[in-house]
């Protein structure tokens, strides 16, 4: 068998090795800052921001910056300033396992000024930073804050005063979907049958009336379990079983509470105990 000799094919494209062109077409200035807006439920580290910039004499500048949210939902706000060039990339990350998704939502936009006198130019990133999933621009998403699963925790309030009612208020800037609701009623020795209804309002008008169909006498401890699926007025052991609607979305101001038949002043009810799906809602 006869040697063969491979002659490579000449590409049919080539690329210019100088004066190319950057891969943006977001060119800032000094005038403009990248903002960072979060809503967070928690805030158990600083997030770190990262950008990188292609200047004018060809030099890549890569800026960081710490931004610290808030942990009762309400908005924080840094403002960071660029220096003049192309904006290359993006990143927004937290320390360690910080966040969980449905925790902290984040908005990463560009803006001429700052403050109140500032005009947005652009938004970059709207999404949830979570766990080690960082945020990036390019490539990112810009969402709504109640698009795909939120944060699945368990609520625990506090004890209503003897003798009053159960009440449970959806938080500033929260969007609650119910996933199972559990108290205790202890009815005091004077005579007389409670019956304690379950009330969703928006805190005026009566949206759910949700209501056992059996009386707890006096003197009795009885737990109350309220979940989708379950069934209608089942016992076991000293808890009764009751159903609630699916996908009750509640937005903030909304009220889960109760509103009880024959309550005496001796009456206690425990403190709630909620299986919650929540999202940020500005």
């Amino acid at each position: 068998m006869g040697s063969e000799v491979f002659t490579p094919r000449p590409p049919d494209v080539s690329f210019a090795a100088a004066g190319v062109q950057p891969q943006t077409q977001v060119y800032v200035t000094c005038d403009e800052s990248l903002v960072i807006d979060t809503w967070s439920s928690t805030a158990p580290a600083a997030l770190t921001i990262t950008a990188r910039v292609l200047t004018p004499q060809g030099r890549i500048d890569t800026l960081r910056w710490s931004h610290m949210p808030n942990s009762d939902r309400s908005r924080a706000t840094s403002y960071f300033s660029l220096s003049e060039g192309w904006l290359l990339s993006v990143i927004v990350d937290a320390t360690g396992l910080a966040y969980r998704r449905g925790q902290c939502w984040c908005e990463l936009s560009l803006m001429r000024g700052r403050g109140s006198n500032g005009v947005l130019e652009a938004v970059l990133l709207a999404d949830y930073i979570a766990g080690t999933a960082r945020l990036g621009w390019p490539g990112g998403f810009v969402r709504s804050s109640i698009e795909a699963p939120g944060r699945i925790y368990n609520y625990i309030g506090s004890a209503p005063a003897v003798g009053a009612e159960l009440i449970v208020t959806v938080p500033t800037n929260a969007l609650w979907n119910l996933l199972g609701l559990l108290f205790s009623l202890s009815t005091s020795a004077v005579a007389g049958n409670r019956l304690p209804v379950l009330i969703i309002d928006d805190g005026a008008v009566n949206l759910q009336h949700l209501e056992p169909q059996v009386w707890q006498t006096a003197g009795q401890v009885l737990c109350y379990n309220w979940a989708p699926g379950l069934p209608f007025n089942a016992m076991i052991g000293n808890t009764r079983l009751l159903p609630l609607p699916t996908g009750m979305r509640l937005p903030s101001g909304f009220r889960i509470c109760t509103s009880t038949n024959g309550l005496d002043v001796g009456d206690q009810y425990s403190g709630a105990l909620m299986l919650l799906e929540e999202w940020i809602q500005p």
